[in-house]
């Protein structure tokens, strides 16, 4: 939020700093709920730091770059986005929006930051943004982002030819569904699922020079 002054700090449940850090959410989730502003939001510097971000890793990994704004008002500078957003966009950045409220009942501040939060989001813009309940962003949006059958995870997850790739973490120790997964690899030193090393081949010279591990070139997908 623009207009507060409280302070992040780090460690586990990071005072609403949303890390990325799984086991901080509730916590992170709990501190926006207690800390609730009714005023806007100013993103321009956050979409600048999040370019900056995946520029960096662009060359370093070939996973889906994917990014998630999330308002509880409206957004105040919508009209200082555009160079932000190109660079996101030519980073191939998928970007989703989720207004947060507290009640039931979408109220006339809930649409407001609708209505300025769904232009910046990718196209198509009403498929990539949610307006859900504070106490919902969890279980109905973060838990299922990579679940095809997930309100968004249709749009993130990659259809291959043998079915769909999930990232391989989700298969934990189960050998046998992580190795129907061309995307990944089961590690019967550490009994986990991990990803392909052919995954991170970008181009299709390297993927197919690496006949050690029989890497093959998809050219449907990249």
């Amino acid at each position: 939020d623009g207009q507060s002054d409280a302070k992040w700090s780090s460690g586990t449940g990071s005072n609403g700093r949303l890390s990325g850090v799984y086991n901080e959410i509730d916590q992170d989730i709990d501190w926006h709920e207690d800390k609730f502003y009714g005023s806007g939001t100013m993103i321009k510097k956050g979409l600048e730091l999040a370019g900056d971000m995946f520029d960096s890793a662009h060359q370093a990994s070939a996973r889906k770059r994917i990014l998630i704004i999330v308002t509880d008002g409206q957004i105040q500078d919508p009209n200082a986005l555009a160079s932000a957003r190109a660079v996101l966009d030519a980073e191939d950045v998928q970007t989703f929006g989720i207004v947060v409220r507290r009640q039931s009942a979408h109220t006339q501040q809930d649409i407001d930051a609708e209505a300025t939060l769904k232009p910046i989001t990718s196209d198509v813009h009403d498929e990539h943004y949610m307006n859900v309940r504070m106490d919902e962003v969890k279980v109905d949006v973060l838990d299922q982002l990579c679940d095809p059958n997930g309100p968004w995870g249709h749009l993130i997850v990659t259809q291959t030819q043998a079915g769909v790739h999930q990232p391989c973490v989700l298969y934990k120790a189960k050998a046998q569904e992580c190795s129907a997964d061309p995307g990944c690899i089961f590690d019967s030193t550490t009994l986990l699922c991990v990803d392909s090393v052919c995954s991170h081949h970008c181009k299709e010279v390297n993927c197919t020079a690496d006949t050690q591990n029989l890497c093959k070139w998809d050219s449907t997908t990249g």
